[in-house]
């Protein structure tokens, strides 16, 4: 049953990139956000880095970190984002991703282990200035470890707010 789950998420995720139609409407906001400015910010519970390669497509690298007492770990990743519909103050956007990650969960004992990540979403981001958004997100992510695996939505593991920054 999970696998069809997924088969249907994957397949409503792929339909609506490939059958948006980009709005005609065009605004100082969204020009400066997808003309191949770059873009920094806080993502996802990560740095982040974005580029845009095209009116509708860009990518973002992120990197990520943890420190304590009980464990240590990071994580990066990339993500393509494809702008479903234009707005004037903001864009609808889907988006698919990868992740690597390593935890010490035990730094007295010694115990580490790798992760994989991927992830599907939509999300929006709003324009408070030309230069300057915030975004929110939602989706499915999945984790795999030599010990356990997880599947869940956005809001069960991971912030889904953000902002960023785009240089001039």
């Amino acid at each position: 049953m999970k696998k069809y789950f997924i088969a249907a998420l994957l397949v409503m995720f792929v339909s609506s990139s490939v059958f948006a139609a980009p709005s005609s409407f065009s605004s100082n906001a969204a020009e400066k956000e997808n003309g191949g400015f770059v873009g920094i910010g806080y993502v996802n519970q990560a740095l982040a880095v974005r580029v845009a390669l095209s009116d509708l497509l860009s990518l973002e690298g992120t990197f990520g970190f943890r420190s304590g007492d009980i464990d240590d770990s990071f994580a990066a990743g990339g993500r393509v984002l494809y702008i479903l519909k234009r707005y004037e103050k903001f864009n609808l956007y889907n988006f698919g991703g990868l992740e690597l990650g390593y935890t010490n969960s035990g730094i007295k004992d010694d115990k580490s282990s790798s992760t994989f990540g991927a992830s599907l979403g939509i999300g929006i981001e709003y324009f408070l200035v030309y230069n300057l958004s915030i975004s929110a997100e939602m989706g499915i992510g999945a984790y795999l470890e030599s010990s356990w695996h997880t599947v869940s939505t956005f809001g069960d593991w991971m912030s889904v707010f953000g902002f960023r920054y785009y240089l001039d």
